[in-house]
């Protein structure tokens, strides 16, 4: 994991972009639409097809629920890049920002069942690359198809 100052390149092809609202909906159609255009270019397996949807989901909702908390009007942006065995998203809040190193490691002992950090510890082990811009008010993650072949 990577905390930089600005966003990091994608070099990969840019497919498409949402705005979303914060609800759950809204969240789970940008999901569908990512899982999909992947599932027409790969034969998904289920633990790849869990492993990419469990990473989307977290990466949109730390975005809904904490960078959208106490923004009046808030909304979401996910852009979905896609080039030959990558892709990546970037997911863009409103919110003040944060920083990923002062969140609490849910894999120490007796914080099992803390309510924060699960999410980025998920998107740490299961994606190729994950940064953290713009004062936290930003993630960028890659993932790699080569693990299908």
């Amino acid at each position: 994991m990577e905390f930089v100052a600005e966003a990091p390149q994608i070099t990969e092809d840019h497919v498409e972009s949402w705005t979303i609202e914060p609800d759950p909906a809204d969240k789970n159609r940008v999901i569908d639409a990512i899982i999909l255009h992947l599932s027409n270019r790969y034969k998904l397996g289920p633990s790849v097809l869990f492993k990419y949807r469990l990473c989307l989901d977290e990466a949109v909702t730390n975005a809904i629920c904490h960078g959208c908390r106490g923004v009046e009007n808030a909304k979401v942006t996910v852009d979905f890049y896609h080039s030959g065995e990558k892709w990546a998203i970037r997911v863009t809040d409103p919110g003040p920002g944060f920083d990923p190193n002062e969140v609490p490691d849910p894999s120490e002992p007796g914080s099992e069942f803390k309510e924060s950090g699960r999410g980025i510890l998920i998107l740490q082990r299961y994606t190729d690359k994950l940064v953290f811009s713009k004062r936290g008010t930003e993630q960028v993650f890659w993932m790699s198809t080569t693990e299908l072949k």
